[in-house]
């Protein structure tokens, strides 16, 4: 999949002359803040067909399996498919935010705290790849993420804290509540 979203990715960044130069077999380990980012500048200039392209590709991690993911995705189609630059832009900030919750879900069964704390990192760089568009849409959400994020940080060494910081937060209740 990560092959995948990088071919997509130059496919977006590059004319397709130099795409289709590209070695399929190489790997790179791009993070999904930077898939994030490039949808919503591909938003931002309306390239919807390139836009509609990478959604194909992400929409396993966008819904990861949850039917209030779903939903969003699909009105989130339609807006592209309408050629709806706010509300496309919105839909697709909420599934990220919600998908930032659903990962953080995972952050205690990992064992080694230097991975728990690597993992957190990534995933704050998905919040970072938003935060205009969520800060815009819904500033005491960004605010909890943000928020949350930075205390699991400061505790990756104590999963039970983070678990209890986690179930504190009334974003990650609510999306976890819908996605159980």
């Amino acid at each position: 999949m990560r092959n995948l979203l990088f071919i997509i990715w130059l496919l977006a960044c590059s004319p397709l002359s130099s795409a289709q130069e590209i070695d399929r077999g190489q790997r790179l380990d791009l993070n999904m803040g930077a898939v994030w980012a490039k949808l919503i500048e591909l938003i931002d200039i309306a390239d919807w067909q390139k836009a509609e392209l990478l959604n194909n590709e992400v929409k396993q991690e966008l819904v990861n399996d949850c039917s209030i993911q779903l939903v969003l995705f699909d009105n989130y189609a339609l807006a592209i498919s309408n050629r709806e630059t706010q509300e496309s832009k919105e839909y697709l900030t909420l599934l990220i935010a919600n998908r930032i919750l659903l990962e953080l879900k995972s952050i205690p069964g990992i064992k080694d705290f230097s991975v728990r704390k690597e993992y957190i990192k990534r995933v704050f760089e998905e919040l970072i790849a938003i935060q205009y568009p969520l800060k815009a849409l819904d500033f005491d959400q960004y605010k909890s993420i943000f928020s949350l994020i930075r205390s699991m940080y400061h505790s990756s060494e104590e999963r039970d804290v983070i678990i209890r910081k986690l179930h504190a937060n009334k974003y990650y209740k609510t999306i976890s509540e819908s996605c159980s």
